[in-house]
């Protein structure tokens, strides 16, 4: 019973014949700009002629990349800016439906969607696609930072997606940065900057390298000083000393003393440029003594123009020192009073700060109370959901022991079932084995069959082949017979031809003989000609009076005579009666036409009488037939 519900399970769970899926890469796929790619789409099973194919972005679905239905490619309605540049790279039939995008610009970076509908299903996917952009070579500039150390920018522009910056000391050792910025222009390209706080004399040179991940990377390379870095750093040297020397001059008592600490001040600074210079490389151990010496020299001259700058300024500091003693005791009086009346607003400020303080504490006060108060409520709250809780724990262990008996008793079961669904198993595997050798030798038979027919097949064309080649013998040789009857059929042709000729010409001279024995017999006719309107208005109105009938029809009773004529007279003396078979009722009549251009109508005025017809005078042509017509209305 188990492997019968399992095979219901498994087959309902089985896709119909309506359904499918479509499936697609998880990860995005990147294109560098400017080519072509394949984005990847499949349905399963295979594509059928129904289905709609739509490929487009996740916010353009009414003006799709591509859409393929009825068999062909739709051109409208279509996103333009996909117009030639999109395809599907074909193997429909197979499931692919795939897109082929050429020539892809930076606008087609996103998502974009496999739409796949039937009549009655439809399932979809997403291809993520990221186009990348190399940008420019990084750019490196320093600037000095103070305290023998040097701000290194790094800037690198044109890129997508965003990249990654790393600084490198000497190319090798990676230097930790947090300095990083990047922006986006409105053509979607990113620019990185990045800077570093660097010793000017740490290593012989700092890399900054920005590339894409797992692509090749640009790099620059900077040594990390600058030029008048050391000029710099002796005119803060000299800042410092200048400082300190007034410093020593405010203790000293006469000019002499601050000559000779200024002398002795200077003498320091050169020793220090000296030295500074020859660690930074700038002067070699071999030229250190001609450079000291150049540089006492220099520092004597500097000495002498210093100690008689040093000497004016000594003059006008005591001047101004002078005169910012009599502006210090001006302002005391106006120091004094400021200091009053700050006095006076720091007491306000007090005091005003104390009742802000004291009101702020009032009111932390009450809102420490309502919290007790509500920390108490809360606390009876929680009191009340623990007692709660309690009782849905207990009602759900209850539960879950109900749950433990059911899973045991159905894993005994299960237990219990094992061996049917093994002995069921091993049923089904001897019914398939069977089935399977049932389905050999039914392939087998078929196999033999099938070369037999196809044996039988080839037999047959060998027998049609020389069929056809015998037919084509005939068809060539009736050919030819058709050919040599083509002449004898003309031949005959132009006999006939000839003959209808001399026919036809004969016709018309027997025509023309008629037209003339007929127009000299139209004379004698001319009488009966006249009367022919009365006798159509009789035959049209057989009821009318007797009166006006013709005088050669009478009435000679109810019965009608058939008289058989004499053909040793002439025609035109001879009485002709005519009529049809017997009858008793009903109205009837006839009707004479001579050489189709004279008539006249019979017929009886009343019921009980029959109109004959007398005697005919005219001259009639020898060729000429003569029917006379009569009308009986008898009852």
């Amino acid at each position: 019973m188990w492997w019968l519900l399992l095979f219901v399970c498994a087959c309902h769970g089985a896709p119909t014949h309506d359904t499918f899926t479509v499936s697609a890469p998880n990860g995005p796929l990147s294109v560098w700009i400017g080519s072509s790619i394949i984005l990847p789409c499949s349905v399963s099973p295979a594509f059928t002629a129904s289905l709609q194919v739509r490929w487009h972005r996740p916010d353009k679905y009414k003006t799709p990349v591509l859409l393929y239905e009825n068999r062909q490619v739709q051109e409208q309605p279509a996103d333009p800016q996909y117009k030639g540049r999109v395809s599907l790279i074909g193997q429909l039939e197979k499931g692919n439906v795939s897109l082929k995008l050429e020539n892809v610009s930076l606008a087609d970076s996103g998502e974009f969607v496999c739409f796949v509908a039937g009549d009655t299903w439809y399932e979809q996917a997403s291809v993520h696609l990221i186009v990348k952009v190399m940008g420019s070579p990084p750019v490196l500039s320093v600037t000095y930072g103070g305290s023998g150390q040097v701000n290194i920018t790094c800037v690198s522009d044109g890129w997508a997606p965003q990249p990654n910056l790393t600084w490198r000391n000497n190319g090798v050792t990676e230097i930790p940065s947090q300095n990083h910025h990047s922006a986006t222009d409105d053509h979607g390209l990113v620019s990185v900057t990045s800077w570093l706080v660097h010793s000017s004399s740490g290593s012989k040179w700092v890399a900054c390298s920005v590339g894409l991940p797992e692509e090749e990377r640009k790099e620059s390379r900077i040594l990390p000083y600058i030029s008048g870095v050391d000029t710099v750093e002796l005119e803060r040297i000299l800042r410092d000393k200048e400082a300190e020397m007034e410093r020593l001059k405010q203790k000293s008592e006469g000019p002499w003393k601050e000559v000779f600490i200024s002398f002795l001040v200077l003498l320091l600074l050169s020793s220090a440029t000296v030295f500074v210079l020859y660690r930074k490389g700038f002067i070699k151990c071999k030229d250190l003594k001609e450079a000291e010496a150049e540089y006492r020299k220099q520092d004597k001259l500097e000495t002498e123009s210093l100690l008689k700058t040093q000497s004016e300024e000594v003059e006008t500091l005591k001047k101004t020192i002078t005169e910012l003693q009599s502006e210090l005791d001006k302002n005391k009086g106006e120091v004094e009073a400021h200091k009053q009346q700050i006095t006076v607003k720091l007491d306000r400020i007090q005091r005003d700060k104390e009742a802000e303080m004291e009101r702020l504490k009032q009111k932390s006060e009450a809102q420490v109370k309502e919290l007790e108060e509500r920390l108490i409520a809360s606390g009876a709250k929680v009191d009340r959901l623990k007692q709660e809780s309690t009782g849905l724990l207990k009602t759900q262990s209850e539960e879950v022991e109900t749950l433990k008996k059911m899973i045991t008793e159905l894993r005994s079961e299960l237990e219990t079932n094992k061996g049917e669904v093994e002995a069921h198993k091993q049923q089904i595997t001897v019914e398939l084995d069977r089935i399977q050798r049932d389905k050999e030798a039914e392939m087998e038979r078929l196999k033999q069959k099938s070369e037999a027919q196809v044996k039988e097949l080839e037999e047959r064309l060998i027998a049609s082949g020389a069929k056809v080649d015998r037919l084509k013998q005939e068809s060539t040789e009736l050919r030819s017979e058709l050919e040599t009857n083509k002449g004898e059929v003309e031949a005959h042709k132009q006999q006939i031809t000839v003959e209808l000729e001399r026919k036809l010409r004969d016709k018309e001279a027997e025509m023309e003989c008629l037209k003339q024995k007929s127009e000299g017999a139209f004379p004698q006719n001319h009488a009966l000609l006249l009367t022919w309107d009365k006798l159509k208005g009789f035959k049209e109105s057989p009821n009318m009076d007797e009166a006006s009938v013709q005088g050669n029809l009478r009435a000679k009773g109810k019965r009608v005579q058939c008289v058989k004529p004499n053909r040793d007279q002439p025609l035109n003396t001879y009485h002709f009666i005519l009529c049809k078979d017997p009858f008793s009722s009903g109205q009837h009549y006839w009707e004479m036409r001579i050489e189709n251009k004279l008539s006249c109508v019979l017929a009886g005025l009343g019921p009980s009488q029959v109109v004959l017809v007398d005697q005919l005078q005219a001259n009639l042509p020898e060729l000429c037939f003569i029917m006379f017509c009569l009308y009986l209305d008898y009852t």
